[in-house]
């Protein structure tokens, strides 16, 4: 299996207008809403995996940054997670200088594809650590008996093993 090609969408999406975002806590001048890549590598067998990333101040321009790698990647193995990191690690170092954030996704989606190909869900590829995860409820700031009701309704329905009030 080796790594045919790597997609880099810049992305954004209309945030409502009271939501809190970076743009607020620095003071940047920004268009309105929030900027994001999605990363997807595809590999010469047709398999693909996709993730997103931070965008940095500009979706379009993290996107040119990011789609840079496309030559270092193409053709590799994505089980080479370990060697790519440090070949990258090398080459951001003395050549590129790309933003931290912008191999991240790239990771992520060298796992994604190695759990594809061992036919695991990741967090069996990965190592798990239990095949069941305890769910909780919580019922405590809930200002009605209706609403209560309601939650206990849902709780039931979703198998939740045990709730907090």
């Amino acid at each position: 299996m080796r790594i045919k090609s790597l997609d880099v969408c810049a992305c954004a999406c209309a945030m409502p207008s009271d939501a809190a975002t970076g743009d607020l806590l620095r003071g940047a001048k920004r268009a309105a809403g929030m900027e994001f890549l999605v990363y997807t590598l595809t590999t010469e067998c047709g398999q693909t995996a996709s993730m997103f990333g931070f965008a940095g101040a500009s979706a379009q321009g993290s996107a040119h940054l990011a789609a840079s790698l496309q030559p270092f990647l193409q053709g590799r193995d994505p089980h080479d997670r370990e060697a790519l990191w440090h070949e990258f690690r090398v080459q951001d170092r003395f050549w590129s200088h790309l933003p931290i954030y912008i191999y991240g996704p790239i990771d992520a989606c060298l796992w994604l594809l190695a759990a594809q190909a061992a036919g695991l869900p990741l967090y069996k590829y990965i190592g798990a650590y239990r095949d069941q995860v305890l769910i909780r409820d919580g019922v405590a700031y809930l200002p009605d008996t209706p609403g209560l009701g309601r939650d206990l309704d849902w709780a039931m329905i979703d198998n939740a093993t045990f709730l907090k009030c």
